[in-house]
């Protein structure tokens, strides 16, 4: 991992990268280095790291090295506009093309001294001091003072093999420009919105979305092949006709169809011997009643 002024300086040139005019969290975002007061403001607001730039040059190599950010101008905001369009570009193309990156990188150190200066009192318990490169910027222009840290970071990023923490807010509708200081390199929203659950509701409806529409192709794809299948079992049932039930009747298939219709014709068969005993029987009573009433 970088040290704290390395992670300082990247993290100020991810701020200026993202006053920039664009989307911040699916919301329209405006210029906000438009006027020489909000450069003052965005110099002031990191003026912590800017000072020790002045304060390097000093104790190293005489006042005549030390560099104090001047008052900006109107040509000073066109400068800081140059200037966060090249990072913007190193940031774009950094991990995807080095030949590039390292180009645009070399243009943004020239002319950038560099001294080593201790990090002030050592610990109670350690004698030996501690020591860190601070860079000494060409002039005291705020696009030359702002160049040096933020090229001297973006070197430190490289040389560490470390660019894959500079990214963009992984949202679709987010242009944050994001370092990734996480331990195991997991950070992928910027701090602005709330782009991480935005993108997880988005995911999980996109998610359900497909189930859905899977479960609907499977079903028709299952109606489809049971409409076109030839076993018996799986095709679609119709009602059969008078005369299908009557050949059905006629000649059964099955067993019990035929134990039915053997049953049936049994029925019938009883059925008209009785009918035969009951006609003899009637038939003997009118031959009874002729006779007695013939002889009468």
């Amino acid at each position: 991992m970088f040290t704290t002024k390395t992670a300082q300086a990247v993290g100020m040139a991810a701020d200026l990268l993202n006053t920039a005019q664009g989307m911040r969290s699916a919301q329209p975002s405006s210029e906000e280095l438009s006027t020489v007061d909000s450069l003052a403001t965005f110099i002031s607001d990191h003026q912590e790291l800017l000072r020790s730039v002045s304060a390097a040059g000093t104790a190293a190599s005489g006042a005549s090295k030390g560099r104090s950010v001047r008052k900006p101008t109107a040509r000073d905001v066109t400068e800081v506009h140059e200037l966060r369009e090249r990072t913007g570009r190193f940031w774009s193309v950094v991990g995807e093309d080095d030949a590039e990156a390292l180009s645009i990188l070399n243009a943004l150190l020239e002319g950038i001294s560099t001294v080593v200066v201790p990090d002030g009192a050592p610990a109670a318990d350690d004698d030996a001091p501690h020591h860190h490169r601070e860079p000494v910027p060409p002039s005291d222009a705020p696009a030359d003072v702002l160049r040096a840290h933020i090229a001297q970071g973006l070197q430190e990023i490289v040389v560490l093999g470390e660019t894959e923490r500079l990214r963009h807010c992984h949202d679709d509708q987010c242009d944050m420009a994001i370092v990734d200081l996480s331990r195991n390199r997991s950070k992928l929203f910027c701090d602005f919105g709330n782009c991480a659950n935005r993108s997880h509701v988005r995911a999980y409806r996109a998610r359900k979305a497909e189930e859905r529409r899977t479960a609907r192709a499977a079903a028709s794809s299952a109606d489809a092949s049971a409409g076109e299948s030839d076993d018996p079992q799986t095709a679609p049932r119709t009602r059969p006709s008078a005369a299908e039930k009557a050949a059905q009747l006629a000649e059964p298939t099955s067993e019990s169809a035929v134990a039915a219709k053997a049953y049936r014709s049994q029925m019938r068969d009883e059925l008209m011997e009785q009918r035969k005993k009951k006609d003899k029987k009637k038939k003997k009573k009118k031959k009874g009643k002729s006779s007695d009433s013939g002889e009468g």
